[in-house]
């Protein structure tokens, strides 16, 4: 249930950016002032970091037993997560292996496409997690390291959050 809930939660936050994006001219959507990326790139961005942790979670179940469970350290690197995605005034660069597996989605139907489809394999693959394995350090953040797979829905969650002002100013100049 605690999966069921984080990404029934990630579905609806997908749904209504995509849903406010659509009604944005495509060239609001592909431009941006100079060295800053535009909403599609942001999007892809997005996107690259959840095919990259299905990759990587898929990977870490070949070796399932030898995984251990996060426990109360994990839950305060999430804390400490969640505060550095929420706070305005902390930038960071993009992690070199997002950025170089980012493809940069030409138009918002192709977004929506890509983003469904990597939605269902998540889907799938939460689906057949057997509960043993719901606790284990699955999923792993390039700085905070090994988390739960709630812990890393939970992220992805975040990641968007913290990308959304940026969105917003875009969108809206």
């Amino acid at each position: 249930p605690k999966l069921q809930s984080a990404f029934d939660s990630l579905e609806q936050q997908r749904k209504k950016l995509l849903e406010e994006l659509s009604v944005i001219p495509h060239e609001k959507l592909s431009t941006s002032p100079p060295g800053r990326w535009t909403v599609l790139h942001i999007v892809s961005h997005l996107i690259a970091g959840e095919r990259t942790g299905l990759e990587y979670v898929k990977k870490k179940m070949l070796g399932v037993e030898t995984v251990g469970n996060a426990g109360m350290y994990e839950q305060f690197k999430m804390l400490i997560l969640i505060l550095s995605q929420r706070l305005p005034f902390l930038k960071y660069n993009a992690p070199k292996i997002i950025v170089e597996r980012t493809v940069v989605f030409s138009d918002l139907k192709s977004v929506e496409k890509e983003w469904v489809s990597l939605r269902l394999e998540w889907r799938k693959f939460l689906e057949t997690l057997p509960d043993q394995y719901v606790n284990r350090k699955l999923f792993r953040h390039v700085v905070a390291g090994p988390l739960s797979m709630e812990q890393g829905l939970r992220f992805f969650g975040e990641h968007v959050r913290h990308h959304r002002p940026q969105i917003d100013a875009l969108t809206k100049q």
